[in-house]
């Protein structure tokens, strides 16, 4: 189960040898301000590698990097890889998500969109680390 605690995230940011993070964009940036919140930024900069889009998981799971910090959407895909920490709302470096559908869209796609506006599936996103504000 990932740690959801603001201690268990600095904790894991402050254990981990390497860390793989966005260079730029959204993800570059929270991670950025949550090291600045947590007062993180001169103990863990040492250890970030600034990559393309993509390289985070790239290096992860090439065992490249002890850590890569990426949107839970890009975590819950993909076999083997599972959350250590995620980020409570409070500390407010999330990245917000809007999905949209368009009209044309296939039947397989409908029912996704159809699953995760479920109000039964609150509970199950939740474990996966989405909130619904």
């Amino acid at each position: 189960m990932a740690d959801r605690s603001v201690e268990g995230i600095a904790d894991c940011l402050s254990a981990a040898r390497s860390i793989a993070v966005t260079d730029g964009g959204t993800s570059g940036a929270q991670f950025a301000l949550l090291l600045q919140k947590l007062r993180l930024d001169a103990q863990v900069q040492s250890k970030v590698e600034l990559l393309p889009g993509g390289g985070p998981m790239a290096a992860l799971l090439a065992g490249e990097v002890d850590l890569a910090v990426l949107p839970l959407t890009n975590v819950a895909p993909v076999t083997g890889v599972t959350g250590k920490a995620i980020c409570p709302h409070e500390l407010d470096v999330h990245v917000d998500l809007g999905f949209c559908l368009h009209q044309d869209a296939n039947k397989a796609t409908r029912a996704f969109a159809d699953w995760l506006l479920d109000p039964k599936q609150v509970d199950t996103l939740a474990r996966l680390g989405v909130e619904r504000i």
